[in-house]
């Protein structure tokens, strides 16, 4: 049998760890299977990572593609390239500014959970599953903080 994801660990995307297979979702897994609303299995394995250091969980199965793919399976504003969008997001921003997001961090029992936890749902382009600490992180490396309300 031949592995369709390679095993060994890999860059975490926020802070250069050691990321190690974490789970595996089918691509048809959405936020909505929680309710008892289930789409049909795709056949599309879905790979997650987690990171030992910062905890970020990340699927590097989609960075090869193009914003054309995202618009056609997923959804354009879900990135696989957090730094790459935190810069840009930086990049428009005055010396004095404030930026207003909304995101669902890891749980408290997310060890617990894993892929199971509801969020974690590639279908709705929820491919970077972030830890307080990961977007701590990833904000800091653009001169910005994160607050959180």
């Amino acid at each position: 049998m031949r592995a369709v994801v390679n095993a060994s660990a890999t860059a975490c995307k926020i802070c250069g760890a050691d990321a190690l297979l974490y789970g595996v979702v089918d691509f048809a897994k959405s936020c909505h299977d929680h309710t008892g609303t289930r789409l049909p299995l795709s056949g599309i394995p879905v790979y997650y990572r987690r990171c030992r250091q910062c905890r970020f969980v990340f699927s590097d199965q989609f960075a090869s593609w193009s914003d054309d793919d995202f618009r056609q399976h997923v959804y354009l504003e879900h990135s696989s390239r957090p730094h790459d969008t935190v810069a840009d997001l930086a990049s428009f921003l005055a010396e004095e500014a404030v930026v207003v997001f909304s995101t669902l961090v890891q749980p408290e029992d997310f060890d617990t959970l894993g892929q199971d936890w509801w969020y974690v749902g590639p279908r709705n382009g929820h491919i970077s599953i972030f830890s307080r600490e990961a977007l701590r992180l990833l904000f800091l490396r653009n001169g910005l903080q994160v607050v959180s309300l």
